[in-house]
Formats: structure tokens, sequence, C-alpha cells
């Protein structure tokens, strides 16, 4: 007769052992969803954030700065179609505007083209008024010329008119000196000022060859410092980069990309995240395949223990 194979009873120790076994792997795959979770945050509520430090000497108040934050967030938000941030006071994530030798060096330049302006108008005036008196001299010399022409032709001007026109002939004279002083004048002014182009022109040349920072985000803190901009839509396209940055991307290929490394290229008039700058926003929230294979692996493992 065949005897039957029975099950050694479980002893309570060992139920135990095997019960705190899977409370422990359910709790490490608990505490791997949540850090995935933590680290995707902006992917499933809107990233909070804050405007910090504005420093005045930037020309723009706090509340400009403010809307214009606004505006880089709207565009992320409509881009890949969620709200991804959200302006919230006490947000841990401040934007600041950090005023430095960067944007010294910015103001400097956009003096220096506003003098050149003012100068340039200022010898456009003059050149214009000095070719009207000049105009006005010729035809008082044409004149001038036609009576003595024409007192010649019959013999003589009689003595009233012949000191007439001598006194004309010398305040002829004196008037020739006169603009002749004034465009060796303003032939100096012309030279000067195409010296002082030339000299800002080669100012500009050396700045555009420097890559500058012109904003930066870290994670300590978090923060996002602002360092240098042209206008308030440079100033839009730099806060929409570092709010991607924020948001967990990185740079991407694609100059005309938000994401691209160097601003330059997109479209400043009106820029919008690209195909490649959505396309890194969604792969950044895809639930990873390294996830997904180490909660089927600890489930398995709890199966197993529950087996046993």
């Amino acid at each position: 007769m065949a005897e039957t194979l029975q099950k050694e009873p479980r002893s309570f120790w060992g139920i135990l052992v095997r019960w705190l076994a899977g409370l422990a792997i359910t709790g490490v795959a608990l505490f791997i969803f949540y850090s995935y979770l933590v680290s995707r945050s902006s992917c499933h509520k809107p990233l909070d954030y804050v405007i910090g430090s504005v420093d005045s000497r930037f020309k723009i108040s706090a509340a400009e700065f403010g809307s214009v934050a606004r505006e880089a967030a709207s565009r992320w938000d409509k881009g890949v179609g969620q709200d991804s941030l959200a302006e919230k006071d006490g947000a841990p994530l401040k934007i600041n505007l950090i005023y430095d030798q960067r944007q010294a060096e910015l103001d400097k330049l956009k003096t220096g083209s506003a003098t050149l302006a003012e100068s340039k108008t200022t010898l456009d005036i003059s050149k214009e008024n000095l070719e009207s008196q000049v105009q006005a001299f010729n035809a008082r010399a044409k004149e001038y010329e036609r009576q003595v022409v024409y007192w010649n032709s019959v013999g003589g001007a009689p003595p009233e008119q012949f000191q007439a026109l001598e006194v004309e002939r010398k305040s002829l004279a004196a008037e020739q000196n006169r603009l002749q002083g004034l465009a060796q004048s303003l032939n100096q002014q012309v030279d000067f000022y195409n010296t002082n182009v030339s000299e800002f022109n080669q100012e500009v040349d050396s700045s555009n060859n420097k890559i500058i920072t012109q904003g930066e985000y870290s994670s300590a803190g978090p923060v996002i410092d602002i360092y240098t901009f042209g206008d308030q839509e440079e100033l839009r396209l730099v806060l929409m980069h570092e709010l991607g940055h924020a948001l967990g991307l990185d740079h991407i290929a694609g100059e005309k990309s938000i994401m691209y490394y160097f601003l330059g290229a997109q479209d400043m008039k009106n820029p919008q995240p690209l195909t490649e700058d959505l396309s890194a926003y969604t792969e950044r929230c895809r639930f990873p395949n390294d996830v997904i294979g180490s909660l089927k692996s600890l489930y398995w493992q709890i199966m197993r223990q529950k087996q046993t």
C-alpha cells in the first residue's frame, strides 16, 4: 500500500519570518515606486516656483519679472498639454535676477549704442542745416554774379550800385569762410563718430565671441538664477530654457529647440517647445523599464514566499 506524503506543519516562527520577509519586500517595492514618483513629481502635478530676489539695476520690477516668468511657464503648459508649472508663495524653487559683470557689460554696450545713435541723429541734423545754408549761399552768389555780368555788359555800375555789389562781395566771402569752417568742423565730428563706431563694433564682436551663461538652474535649493538678457523677449526665452531644466530636461540637439544649449536660433518673438523638447519631456515622464522590472521581480519574490 502506497504511503501518502504529508507536508510538515509550519512552525509559528517560520510563518512569522516569511510574513516579515514579504512585508519587507513589499516595503522596498513601495519605496522604489515612491522614489520614482518624487523624481517625476512635475509629471503628475505642477512644479511650484516663486519669484525671489530682483536686482533693481536690471530696470525691471518684480511684478514685470513675474509676468514674464508666468508667460514662460504657460508656454510649457500649453506645449505639454497640462499644468506643469505654477507660481506659488513659499514654493521651494526660487527664480532670481542676479546682476553681475555679464549684465554690466551688456548695459555698457546698450548705452554705447544709444549714444552713437544720438550722435548720428545730431550729425544728420547738422549736415542738413549745412546743406541748407550752402544752398542759400549758392543762390546769393549766383545772383551776385548775374548782377556783375549785367553791369559789366552796360559799361559799369553806378557808384551806389557798385558800392552795394562790393558790400555783397565781402559778405559772400565772409559767409564762404564761415561755411567752410562749419564743413571742416562737421567732418571732424564725422571722423570722431566713425572712430567711435569702429571701437564699438570691436567691443560687440568681442562680446559676441564669448559664450555667456545667461541663466542657470541648480537642484540644490532648488534655484534658477538669471544673469543677463537684452530685452523681455530674450528674458522669456532664457526663463523657458531654465524652467525646462527645473522640469528635469537636459540639453538636447536641434538649435531651434528651447532646450538647445545655446540661445540664438530660436524663435525669439514666439518661442514654443518644439518636437524635440516635448519628446524629452514625454521620455522623462514615461514609467521606466528598470522600475517596472524591479517591481516585477519583487512581486514574484513575494509570491514565492507565499507559496513556501
